[in-house]
């Protein structure tokens, strides 16, 4: 039914389903948020090799994706 991944987003702005949590414009603008905490981590590593991993993906969440998670998610990924 959809050739573009843009035509899927345009047909559910028209159904009103985009804000859905199971719709696909909410799964490609979590990948899209994944995507660029991927490569942030990549660019933090290349730049700072003397820092600690867990260190440098820790504050990479930190100023990415933490502002996006709720409390709980927030903190289960501190724990991990």
């Amino acid at each position: 039914q959809f050739v573009k991944l843009f035509a899927i987003v345009q047909y559910e702005i028209v159904k009103n389903t985009h804000g859905s949590s199971t719709s696909a414009t909410k799964g490609l603008l979590w990948l899209k948020r994944a995507m660029e905490f991927t490569v942030a981590i990549l660019q933090r590593t290349a730049e700072q090799p003397d820092v600690p991993l867990t260190k440098g993906v820790t504050d990479t969440y930190a100023e990415t994706l933490a502002q996006f998670h709720g409390f709980f998610a927030s903190n289960a990924f501190y724990v991990s």
